[in-house]
């Protein structure tokens, strides 16, 4: 056993010990590679930092560990938030924190408390289970890159700012006319966009541009720096057409001849094109994927380069590897001096840093940092890894800042503006456009001084609160201001503000336009316009062939036309055809004779309706003494003329009243006495005597001739009222069955009562009566059947509409309208179809009283009628009673009853003998004592004779000496609680006008017979 043990062991043995040199050998070359690595990671100019996933560093590259002043070892086992944020835990939205959550790479931007810029990429490394072990992190300083975007930003911010708050479109063009430069205003005012207008000539928007010599001379006549100004017309997009003025200024470019254009009165402004954008691709791995070409050399030989290298050079990997360098640069010089500079850097800090050209393979150049750091700085040329940043952009940026603050300067010298910046209250810059306005010779007179000082008094207040508001970060309107020059005159601007920080500090762009000849203008033009529009008159203006130029909103008002639909027309569509052609033929003739021509028109409006306007039309001359306009003033009569004619109508119908009402007086004491004494003859004979049936045929003529005085009386207004508080809804629907059997079953009446229909104060006999006599007018208006309609309505008239209305009262109305579909009336009839006795009816069809009637009802009720009709169309009557604040209440029927008599004492007063007979005899044969006196004087005179002692008096309203009324009053005075009963012949005297009776004193109207005569004098005594 032993034997075979140690023949065992002498077989392994040397192949344990050639396992052991191997392990050794593969030790030293990992070692190695580590060592080549780790020299690779350090010659990089970008931070390279391995960490567990507690976020220690592991291992971090000679960049890593100089971004924070410390040594690599320094850094090993510290949190990377403790190392370079000074924190105690992780920075929110960390890309290595986000790497270690997810599993996948993850970049982002931080900044370090010393106030540096990184972009950061970080990376998981995972295990074959995908588990995070570890993490790998590489950040670049990008605080240069974002210090030259930041000023390239903050110089096309001022440049962009000024050219975009200029109060005009801005047009830059070359000699060919060709479009270089467009504002906002620009693409708004014209309707193009920028980009149409950049590919764009000048022509194309102003047809009168002139040739590209024409620009050649007009660019050498007017020199750098010069302005002048012209106007013309554009054309936009759409066609129109739109007046321009323009201020052109001539100016060189990189040596290149420019116009520029300032064109005022065109709108919009597109934002200018965004700054110049810098951006770096995102890095993917530490060689593959670097965000940075990375390589290695050999005495100047490539021996390694990433892809990124390879994309940004357009070269596949072979093509470069075992290649000279100087395949890289574009010049042999360039090849030379690189290197020299390099290594001169490498043999004094480690690292070479250079900016220089790198030549694609495609023959493009761009601009590079080189970054190289020697693998073993013992021998700085045998191995030296090298990074490679593209720059191009940031140059760009730079060409294109540069080029920026240059056009902006040119065009802030020699702008035809006042260009000028404010801060803290005084102008620290002027251009000499804005020196020039001020009077000064020279900018330099001006800096310094404070703002306000050169502004007039009364606009401080309102400069201070744009200067607030530009301190508060807000936006400016226009400001439309006066300035103080140097030799003390006011010249006007219209100033534009802005506010920008420069220099650190916020600082006002100020652009401003001398706008003080406009002013001047505009003021005298509006002074003429504002007297023109708010004339009253009507106001027109026509050019020599009689197209209309202008006219002032009194035209509209009047004929209904808007300004713009008569523009260019003649004013013959004003034409109503009243006039004929030699009207118009004289009209003209004195017209172009030069003359004046004053007279009458009768026009038609837009809705064809007439009108009549008194007129003046005078010709204007120019200087030569040519007609080149007529000027015509008018006045609209319409509304006066009709306002003439409703005054007489109202007059002759006054006039028809008041002779109506006389009449009816002596005509109604007649029928009294008349109608009195065939009662009393009727009383004293048989039924059967012979005489009895002629009696009765005087008794029923007495009383149809009553009827018509009554119907008289009514016009001229001087029935005796008994009103009350009224719902005219139910006044209307009780008589709406009588109302049917009177029209006829041919006719469909329509009964439309408003809710909520206000009171009226009113004789309910007067209404029903003039309801009745509209139905049957418009019943005979309808002799083949038609539709009547009845409506109520609250209404309000006010003062404009009375104002036009000569019939019309304000207030606040019950509305009745009474509508038919019959024949309808002209104009002549409608004039006349109030008047007593007036009548379209065949002879003995009617007596024409029944619409007068309706008239003077309404009248005396303080309300208003109305008729509307046309020929064909029907005819609607409105009728108005004033609304009362008194609650509506119902009236019951009577019930008469036999004519009783009495035993008591009355006392008549009537001033017509044979009236007062007659009724002394009737009230004698009833049993009564009766006492008479001619006048009211003479009734209170036998009161006081008697002593008192009267039951009841009898008393015409209307006499000689004293009326009814005061005698009753005097008699009150002596016997308050003594009665009275009062009679009327419906006198057209003015005291009895509108007579109306105390509660609890009824009224006796004339004619009245022996039994009703006995029943009022009952009921007064009752009472």
């Amino acid at each position: 056993m032993t034997s075979l043990k140690a023949s065992i062991m002498a077989n392994i043995k040397p192949t344990y010990e050639e396992l052991e040199q191997r392990y050794r050998q593969a030790e030293v070359a990992a070692q190695r590679a580590l060592r080549e690595k780790e020299l690779i990671l350090n010659s990089t100019a970008e931070m390279f930092t391995w960490m567990d996933v507690d976020l220690r560093v592991q291992w971090a590259n000679r960049a890593s560990a100089l971004s924070v002043g410390q040594t690599p070892e320094q850094m090993i086992g510290r949190h990377c938030y403790e190392i370079w944020h000074n924190r105690s835990a992780p920075c929110e939205n960390c890309p290595i924190q986000k790497a270690r959550w997810t599993g996948v790479p993850q970049q982002g931007e931080a900044r370090t408390p010393d106030g540096r810029q990184w972009f950061l990429r970080g990376y998981p490394v995972l295990d074959e289970a995908g588990q995070v072990v570890s993490l790998v992190e590489f950040g670049q300083d990008i605080t240069e890159r974002k210090q030259t975007e930041a000023a390239l930003n903050e110089a096309n911010q001022r440049f962009q700012t000024v050219l975009e708050h200029l109060p005009g479109a801005l047009f830059a063009h070359d000699m060919d006319g060709r479009i270089r430069m467009v504002n906002a205003i620009s693409c708004a005012c014209t309707g193009y966009s920028r980009d149409e207008l950049l590919r764009m000539n000048v022509a194309d928007i102003d047809p009168q541009s002139v040739t590209r010599d024409d620009r050649g001379r007009l660019w050498r006549a007017l020199g750098p720096g010069q302005s002048t100004r012209i106007e013309s017309w554009h054309r936009r997009k759409d066609g129109t057409q739109y007046p321009a003025e323009i201020h052109l200024t001539a100016v060189s470019l990189n040596n290149e001849p420019l116009l520029i254009a300032m064109v005022f009165d065109v709108t919009a402004r597109r934002q200018a094109e965004a700054a110049l954008q810098e951006s770096q691709r995102r890095l993917s791995s530490l060689f593959r994927a670097a965000p940075v070409g990375i390589g290695m050399v050999h005495y100047r030989v490539l021996e390694e380069v990433n892809e990124f290298l390879c994309s940004m050079l357009g070269y596949a990997r072979e093509e470069l590897i075992g290649q000279s360098a100087r395949i890289l640069y574009p010049t042999e010089e360039e090849f030379q001096l690189v290197g020299r500079e390099k290594y001169r850097q490498i043999a004094e800090s480690g690292v070479g840093t250079v900016e220089t050209r790198f030549r694609c393979k495609d023959g493009r150049v761009l601009d590079v940092l080189l970054s190289s750091a020697p693998v073993d700085p013992e021998h700085p040329q045998e191995h030296v890894t090298f990074t490679v940043l593209d720059i191009t952009e940031r140059k760009r940026a730079e060409e294109a800042l540069k080029q920026s603050e240059e056009r902006f300067r040119a065009l802030v010298q020699h702008a035809p503006l006042s260009i000028a910046m404010v801060r803290q209250g005084k102008y620290v810059f002027f251009n000499p456009a804005g020196a020039r306005l001020m009077g000064y010779s020279q900018p330099e007179e001006i800096i310094g001084r404070d703002a306000l000082s050169v502004i007039a008094p009364e606009f401080h207040e309102a400069v201070r609160a744009r200067m607030r508001r530009i301190q508060a970060g807000e936006n400016n309107p226009p400001l439309e201001m006066q300035l103080l020059t140097k030799d003390g005159r006011r010249v006007w601007t219209l100033s534009s503000s802005v506010s920008l920080v420069m220099d650190g500090e916020p600082t006002a762009i100020v652009v401003g336009e001398d706008i003080t000849e406009r002013k001047e203008a505009a003021a005298d033009h509006e002074r003429l316009m504002a007297a023109i529009e708010q004339a009253g008159e009507i106001i027109v203006i026509t050019d020599a062939q009689g197209a209309i130029q202008y006219v002032n909103p009194a035209f509209e008002k009047a004929t209904g036309y808007s300004r713009a639909e008569v523009m260019g027309r003649n004013p013959r569509i004003l034409k109503s055809g009243e006039h004929d052609a030699a009207f118009y033929a004289t009209l003209w003739q004195t017209l172009t004779s030069g003359r004046t021509w004053s007279g009458r028109l009768v026009n038609r409006r837009k809705d064809g309706t007439i009108y009549t306007e008194d007129a003046t039309i005078s010709p204007v001359r120019d200087a030569s003494g040519a007609i080149v306009n007529y000027v015509a003033v008018k006045s609209d009569i319409t509304a006066r003329l009709q306002l003439e004619e409703q005054y007489r109508q109202a007059q002759k119908m006054e006039a028809i009243g008041q002779l109506t009402g006389g009449v009816a007086h002596d005509f109604n004491n007649l029928l009294q006495v008349i109608n009195g004494y065939t009662d009393l003859a009727l009383q004293g004979l048989d039924e059967d005597h012979p005489v009895r049936l002629t009696l009765r045929q005087v008794a029923t003529a007495g009383d149809r001739a009553a009827n018509l005085v009554g119907q008289l009386l009514a016009f001229s207004r001087r029935q005796i009222m008994r009103p009350q508080a009224l719902d005219l809804n139910g006044v209307v629907a009780d008589l709406l069955k009588m109302l049917r059997r009177v029209i006829g079953e041919h006719i469909r009446l329509e009964w439309i009562p408003a809710p909520r229909l206000g009171a009226i104060y009113a004789d309910r006999g007067m209404i029903e009566q003039t309801i009745m006599n509209l139905c049957v007018n418009a019943r005979d208006a309808m002799p083949q059947g038609g539709r009547l309609t009845l409506e109520t309505e609250n209404v309000r008239i006010g003062s404009e509409y009375c104002a036009t209305h000569a019939w019309a009262k304000p207030g606040r109305y019950v509305l009745l309208s009474v509508t038919d579909t019959g024949c309808g009336m002209d104009k002549q009839i409608l004039d006349r179809i109030f008047e007593p006795f007036f009548t379209t009816k065949a002879p003995g069809k009617g007596t024409g009283l029944g619409l007068s009637t309706v008239y003077g009802i309404i009248k005396q009720h303080d309300g208003m009628v109305t008729a509307y009709s046309e020929p064909g169309k029907g005819s609607t009557f409105k009728v108005y009673i004033p609304i009362s604040e008194r609650d509506a209440v119902d009236v019951g029927t009577k019930i008469t009853g036999e004519a009783p008599g009495g035993r008591e004492t009355i006392l008549i007063a009537e001033d017509d003998p044979m009236v007062r007979r007659l009724s002394q005899t009737m009230l004698e044969k009833a049993g009564y004592t009766v006492l008479v006196a001619a006048n009211g004087a003479e009734a209170v005179q036998r009161f006081q004779e008697c002593g008192g002692k009267i039951d009841l008096a009898l008393l015409d309203v209307v006499m000689p000496e004293l009326g009814g009324r005061e005698a009753w009053e005097r008699m009150r005075s002596i016997k308050p609680d003594l009665k009275a009963l009062f009679a009327s012949g419906y006198s057209e005297n003015s005291v009895h006008t509108n007579f109306v009776l105390d509660e609890g004193v009824e009224l006796l109207p004339k004619p009245y017979a022996r039994d009703t005569l006995l029943r009022a004098v009952r009921a007064a005594l009752d009472a």
